[in-house]
């Protein structure tokens, strides 16, 4: 008899610790999961057709404030988001400042000015993070973690500065991220073309995602704040 109760105390020990551990992935869950892909950012068409008055403006090099980038890398971020400026239909590119240019004087009126702040492939828990391989932890707790923090990321600000005063008109801070490299982000303002010099290695996945987003997010701004006083 004595048995028996003992037996039976034990199972319902097991059943309850299986009832608080189901529950507590399930808390974990809620939690961790990644949240969903800011359906704005995803929106490329976006910035409305345009067909008028065009502002002049000229593209700084892009500095680099993180070690993942190289001059390279930089300089393909900015032929795409030269390729976007264009393909709004808004902007004449100015190639050089007007201080370089000694054969005819530049009508830029506005300088575009972008810092690479943080370029993340994947941002901590993946191959390509830093620190390289293994994630943060083991078992269902890391798997959660690792689906949490592994989702790569391109973050850059940029300032509108107008030549004439060096005042800066407006400034942002911007941020595309992504955790897979799904979504109607290929076309748009980039015309389908691939990715810049030296970001090959990633395309097809997160990490050109989360540049395309970040970069169109960078046409919005600038398409929206510049004064339609510089448009000629």
């Amino acid at each position: 008899m004595i048995k028996k109760q003992i037996k039976k105390l034990r199972l319902t020990i097991i059943l309850l610790i299986m009832c608080i551990s189901l529950e507590g992935c399930k808390t974990i869950e809620k939690i961790t999961q990644p949240p969903q892909e800011n359906q704005e950012l995803l929106e490329v068409s976006s910035i409305s057709p345009y067909n008028g008055p065009k502002v002049s403006v000229v593209i700084g090099n892009f500095d680099i404030k993180t070690p993942l980038v190289n001059e390279e890398m930089a300089q393909g971020l900015k032929e795409m988001f030269i390729s976007a400026l264009i393909n709004t239909q808004r902007f004449i590119i100015e190639e050089k400042f007007p201080q370089e240019s000694n054969k005819s004087p530049s009508k830029a009126s506005i300088l575009i000015a972008v810092t690479i702040e943080d370029f993340l492939p994947q941002s901590s828990s993946g191959s390509s993070g830093i620190g390289g391989g293994g994630g943060v932890g083991s078992g269902l707790l890391g798997g959660f973690l690792d689906e949490a923090l592994s989702r790569a990321r391109l973050t850059i600000t940029l300032r509108l500065v107008e030549l004439a005063t060096q005042q800066v008109i407006a400034s942002t801070r911007l941020q595309g991220q992504a955790q897979d490299a799904a979504g109607a982000y290929l076309g748009s303002y980039f015309g389908g073309w691939g990715l810049g010099k030296g970001l090959n290695v990633y395309a097809n996945t997160p990490m050109e995602k989360a540049i395309r987003l970040c970069l169109i997010e960078a046409v919005r701004f600038v398409s929206e704040r510049i004064p339609h006083k510089y448009y000629q």
